[in-house]
């Protein structure tokens, strides 16, 4: 009979103890890390997103399989009210180079402009797909 491996450990939640980047939602271990985010890129686009009286909708792309409405709205409804995603068309609709097909593309439109704000504040996110249940990264921008 075949051995069976030992079960995984179940991965341990990491809570940053130290600063906080409010308008991006994110923790870090200390101020000094704290520091180099908000001199990033991506905070200074958050942080202009924060300041909109109008949230912009976000454009979400997943290279890997296609999006749906519902697991885009349960993938960013922690970030706050989503008020509307637009499915933006399946793959390789113009016959992208080399054979390979564009990533799926969506909008998602939040209520408020602070919930943008911390949607694009992390680095990574990740949708689950509707028919297989595996969870795949997207790439946010606000552009």
């Amino acid at each position: 009979a075949g051995v069976e491996p030992p079960p995984k450990r179940p991965a341990r939640e990491q809570k940053p103890s130290g600063a906080r980047c409010e308008c991006c939602g994110l923790g870090f271990s200390g101020p000094k890390q704290l520091a180099e985010h908000e001199g990033g890129k991506r905070h200074a686009a958050a942080a202009a997103l924060a300041a909109l009286p109008v949230a912009p909708p976000l454009l979400v792309e997943c290279r890997q399989a296609e999006m749906s409405e519902p697991s885009l709205r349960a993938a960013f409804g922690p970030f706050g009210e989503v008020r509307q995603v637009t499915l933006l068309g399946p793959p390789g609709g113009d016959g992208a180079p080399g054979g390979k097909e564009r990533p799926w593309r969506a909008t998602v439109q939040f209520s408020q402009s602070s919930a943008a704000a911390r949607a694009l504040g992390p680095t990574a996110l990740y949708v689950t797909g509707d028919a297989d249940g595996v969870k795949r990264r997207v790439y946010v921008s606000a552009d």
